[in-house]
């Protein structure tokens, strides 16, 4: 699926694997951001101008707001089948890294994973924290993720084919 670079009513938004639509409304309700099966609904303060760079920041934040709660959920279950502990977790907004971990047992990921679908999250999350075990990228690591992932190589086939689509929505400035 082709995604749009910019931002309206009926664009079409990845979050988890899903395509869902965009709809802005206003109210006077509180700002909110919820999803359907299918939508996406921003709701802003009618007192608010409705212009693209408002809803794009309020998506923005949002999209990473989720990628930590559920990135931080996803990871603590994974650490604890693999039977290894990490510090902490960043998001962060690399340009083409997907995640990484560093030597102090921290974990960061890129907050666009989580527009992928959920079994291609748990392969990134699974990757990373097998290097917590591994620090490399050897026979005994890929065995790992295999392990925990028999599908790994479609997961990361998935990410080749589709993540350059990812990085182009909210693109870098």
């Amino acid at each position: 699926m082709k995604y749009q670079k910019h931002l309206s009513n009926k664009t079409l938004l990845p979050f988890k694997g899903r395509t869902l639509q965009l709809m802005v409304t206003t109210s006077l309700c509180k700002p909110c951001i919820r999803t359907t099966a299918e939508c996406l609904l921003v709701n802003l303060y009618q007192e608010q101008v409705t212009t693209q760079p408002l809803v794009e920041n309020i998506l923005l934040q949002w999209y990473k707001t989720q990628s930590f709660i559920y990135l931080k959920s996803r990871t603590a279950f994974w650490a604890d089948r693999i039977g290894v502990s990490f510090r902490r977790i960043c998001i962060k907004d690399q340009r083409s890294r997907w995640g990484s971990c560093s030597s102090l047992h921290n974990l960061n990921y890129n907050w666009r994973i989580i527009m992928a679908p959920e079994p291609v999250i748990d392969y990134l999350i699974i990757h990373e924290v097998s290097h917590l075990v591994h620090f490399n990228h050897s026979t005994h690591f890929w065995e790992l993720v295999s392990m925990h992932d028999p599908i790994y190589q479609e997961h990361k086939l998935w990410l080749k084919q589709n993540g350059s689509q990812l990085f182009q929505i909210f693109p870098h400035n």
